[in-house]
């Protein structure tokens, strides 16, 4: 009987080499992402950590393809566009809170990344 979505043993493989501690680093990203409510402000993107919270911080994903672009793209030049006032609030605004893991380095990234 022919399958047609059936899985690959390539595909099923690459699943479980992901260690476990990856897996619900992910699992608790997209779950306090998902559970966060807020109010965007016409023209303000989401901050990356709820727009692509499967991504972890220091992953390759923010140095290719999607979440790439939308760093470069949307994210940086909206955030180097606001003083350091704006900036505080807007973190304020999106924090995750103490359950977030990625909170320091994330606040890091964007303190270097705060504009010329």
């Amino acid at each position: 009987m022919w399958k047609p979505f059936k899985k690959s043993k390539k595909r099923e493989q690459h699943q479980s080499d992901t260690p476990d501690w990856v897996v619900e680093k992910r699992r608790l990203a997209k779950a306090l992402a998902n559970e966060f409510s807020f109010e965007a402000a016409e023209g303000e993107p989401l901050p990356p950590w709820i727009q692509y919270p499967e991504i972890l911080i220091g992953s390759i994903g923010w140095r290719m393809g999607a979440g790439e672009d939308f760093l470069h793209e949307v994210f940086f030049p909206y955030w180097q566009n606001l003083n350091q006032s704006q900036q505080a609030a807007y973190f304020q605004k999106f924090d995750l809170g103490s359950k977030w893991e990625d909170r320091s380095q994330w606040l890091e990234s964007l303190e270097r990344n705060s504009g010329p």
